[in-house]
């Protein structure tokens, strides 16, 4: 698709999108939204060379209910743990359960699995490109985790001339200017086994393959799921569903799990504890659940259990609510931080490593809050951890 057609289909869409919905939620509003997202599929589909978002024979990340009534194809990093649990609470059917499904469903030939798919109401949710590679950093490479292997160690080792015997072993320290050229030299190398969380939304679910019903934004998550609900129980797929589904969708400190299970991890390695709880402390002040104002109330030199820090979370997070709309803003601040640390040059490839994502779904190509740099800085450091 050439620059001067995607920019036209791309205004125009945006356009017809915000003169239907207006300021309301409604149902009919809702469902006038999601046929432009469709016609904006078919109409990219149509355009886009074929070899370049299809694919021989593709399996989707299906979830299927028990009854082949509902079909979710998962994207990691747009709410799909939400989903999920929506979906098991739902239909009463457990992780496992759906796993037992879907393992049955794609030992099928593949044309019967296509017939099974027809048959069932399709969903799925997208969201900004640029932001989800962001979501995918803060969350996966520089929260206090313990899953940065083996993606992590295989970034540093790939890019960094003399990494430490840790940084090699636990990849724990990636940057975020290391996880975008990763990205996109992933891309280039024409590689599709890239891991979840970073992969394109289109591979995940194949929408110039498989015919969607329904293609949900995270941006308005709760007006999509507000008609999910009422749609499914009026074509009798699902009782009715709790009118809380879709609400509530912001970050909470249920993480802390895995600030345990990391500092357990690593107590024996000479990677620093407090730097590990510093990492902690600025992610939830990147999610906005702290405000930055506040300072982990450690030194290097505390004696910090995970209960202690705990406590002093908890305790961050009440003192923060009174400033919700301020805190809200530092996610878009350490976002602007984030890329202001890429190169320009490296942000030019990585426009075209997204362009197919953001074509089909209907975002900006280059935004400008990523590509202009003015007035983007904070003095505060998100990822002072990392030091």
């Amino acid at each position: 698709m050439s620059s001067v057609d995607e920019n036209h289909l791309q205004k125009t869409e945006q356009a017809k999108e915000q003169t239907r919905a207006g300021d309301g939620n409604t149902h009919s509003v809702v469902e006038a939204r999601n046929k432009i997202r469709l016609a904006r599929i078919n109409t990219v589909c149509e355009r886009e060379n074929p070899h370049l978002i299809r694919r021989e024979n593709p399996m989707l990340r299906a979830i299927i209910d028990p009854n082949r009534k509902i079909t979710y194809c998962r994207v990691n990093k747009v709410a799909s743990t939400y989903t999920l649990k929506t979906l098991t609470d739902t239909f009463n059917c457990s992780k496992t359960c759906f796993r037992e499904t879907r393992k049955d469903i794609q030992q099928l030939p593949y044309s019967e699995f296509r017939d099974v798919i027809a048959g069932t109401y399709k969903f799925m949710f997208v969201r900004e490109p640029y932001g989800r590679l962001f979501s995918t950093y803060s969350n996966k490479f520089y929260f206090t985790k313990e899953h940065w292997a083996p993606v992590g160690p295989n970034i540093i080792t790939r890019y960094r001339k003399n990494p430490s015997f840790e940084s090699k072993t636990y990849g724990h320290n990636v940057t975020f200017h290391e996880m975008i050229r990763f990205v996109v030299e992933e891309f280039e190398a024409g590689r599709k086994n890239i891991d979840e969380h970073l992969r394109p939304m289109y591979m995940h679910c194949d929408p110039c393959d498989y015919s969607y019903d329904f293609i949900g934004n995270l941006e308005t998550m709760e007006s999509d799921w507000a008609y999910l609900r009422d749609i499914w129980h009026t074509r009798r797929k699902i009782a009715k569903l709790s009118d809380t589904v879709g609400k509530n969708l912001r970050d909470d400190i249920t993480g802390w799990v895995h600030v345990k299970r990391t500092i357990e991890r690593f107590k024996k390695s000479t990677i620093s504890q407090y730097k590990l709880y510093l990492r902690a402390w600025t992610y939830y002040q990147i999610t906005g659940l702290v405000c930055k104002t506040i300072a982990l109330p450690f030194t290097e030199d505390s004696n910090i259990s995970i209960y202690k820090f705990q406590e002093a979370l908890l305790k961050a997070v009440e003192q923060s609510k009174p400033f919700a709309d301020e805190c809200k803003r530092q996610k878009k601040e350490a976002l602007h931080q984030a890329y202001a640390s890429v190169p320009l040059e490296l942000l030019e490839r990585l426009k075209n490593a997204l362009e197919i994502d953001c074509y089909l779904f209907g975002y900006e190509t280059r935004p400008d809050w990523v590509f202009i740099r003015e007035n983007t800085t904070s003095d505060f450091n998100y990822f002072k951890g990392l030091a």
